[in-house]
């Protein structure tokens, strides 16, 4: 039985992880020891919570807070209209900067869905990075399921 992934903004929960961009192509997965960037399964950088003194989120952004249903309503409509599904992936790549002890990374991020995010929930997403590199106490929230980890971020002012 498939498991449907949850999602807010930016973060996806896929099974017990909490990652940032599309857990099948590039995105950053965050542990409890740090960061780490994937292209894929494949990982790609480490680095250590203890190295990072920023992160700063750059995904597309809109105010209307239903960008994604309206592109799966267009994407529905050319598939009706043509009989063929449209053949067209999300283009607008993400970044998280880490700016850490050696230096800045920019690390890409691909989006898992069509459209913009929404912008609340990009806000909630920098506040809870935020919590992450300011208190490494609330880095337990990692351990915990997504369905916690997303329900702390939802919260956030």
């Amino acid at each position: 039985m498939t498991r449907s992934v949850r999602r807010l903004g930016p973060l996806t929960f896929p099974g017990d992880a909490v990652t940032i961009g599309d857990p099948n192509r590039d995105h950053v997965r965050l542990g409890t020891a740090g960061l780490e960037a994937r292209s894929a399964d494949a990982p790609t950088d480490f680095i250590a919570w203890d190295d990072v003194d920023a992160l700063m989120l750059d995904v597309p952004q809109t105010r209307f807070r239903f960008a994604s249903v309206a592109w799966s309503a267009l994407a529905a409509a050319i598939t009706l209209a043509s009989t063929q599904p449209p053949d067209f992936n999300p283009e607008d790549q993400g970044t998280l900067t880490v700016v850490a002890k050696d230096g800045s990374r920019l690390l890409e991020l691909s989006p898992y869905r069509h459209g913009k995010y929404w912008v609340r929930d990009v806000e909630r997403v920098q506040a809870f990075l935020d919590r992450l590199v300011d208190d490494p106490t609330q880095r337990d929230l990692l351990r915990s399921s997504g369905r916690t980890t997303r329900a702390f971020v939802s919260g956030l002012p």
